[in-house]
């Protein structure tokens, strides 16, 4: 996706905006006043709010979707597992660094600008790892059989809460406690109700 100059000035400049003021109250004029353009380039380059609203959700889920490594998660559990808490802990860098991005995201769930649609594309399109991580570990039973759709939505909440703790409370950011209990909290969300464990703990 090519990114002119321009282009860029008002995605930078929407995305300060609307992480401070809020998506809905954001008016197209100010995105491009603060980018210094005239109103009529930003039209030029987005048709409306909602389609620059959209291109700027998709570049930072692409964004995001780059601190991921792109390994395979293995034949046991416990490989499982291991991709899990490496992919939780590249995320949760990626928040701390990015607050206004984090934010942002956060706004698009909350506003119907964007459809359910619009946003499940988004996630399959950019963060498809995810999900096909979340369906292999229930494949193989670690993870209980509820709906995909559903998990995804609770992982991102995970994601976003952990995130925004490590924003308000820096000096946790390096702590190996905090960061077990995040990722912890997070993991056996995913096992079966039933005991919480995986099938090799259960062994």
């Amino acid at each position: 996706m090519k990114i002119t100059e321009k282009k860029s000035q008002i995605l930078t400049s929407a995305l300060a905006l609307f992480s401070r003021n809020g998506i809905e109250t954001t008016s197209t004029a100010s995105i491009a006043k603060a980018a210094n353009v005239a109103t009529g380039t930003l039209f030029h380059h987005f048709a409306n709010k909602k389609a620059l609203v959209h291109q700027l959700y998709l570049l930072i889920k692409h964004e995001l979707s780059l601190q991921f490594a792109v390994i395979s998660p293995g034949d046991s559990n416990d490989d499982l597992k291991k991709l899990a808490q490496a992919l939780w802990n590249n995320a949760i860098d990626w928040a701390f660094a990015n607050p206004d991005k984090l934010k942002f995201c956060q706004l698009v769930e909350a506003s119907h600008l964007l459809t359910t649609q619009d946003k499940t594309q988004a996630m399959a399109q950019e963060l498809g790892m995810i999900i096909g991580m979340i369906e292999h570990g229930q494949q193989t039973g670690c993870f209980a059989p509820h709906p995909v759709e559903m998990i995804s939505l609770h992982c991102q909440a995970q994601f976003f809460t952990s995130g925004n703790f490590y924003i308000d409370n820096p000096q946790f950011i390096d702590n190996q406690r905090y960061r077990e209990a995040s990722f912890d909290i997070f993991w056996h969300a995913l096992c079966p109700i039933e005991t919480n464990k995986t099938p090799l703990e259960q062994q």
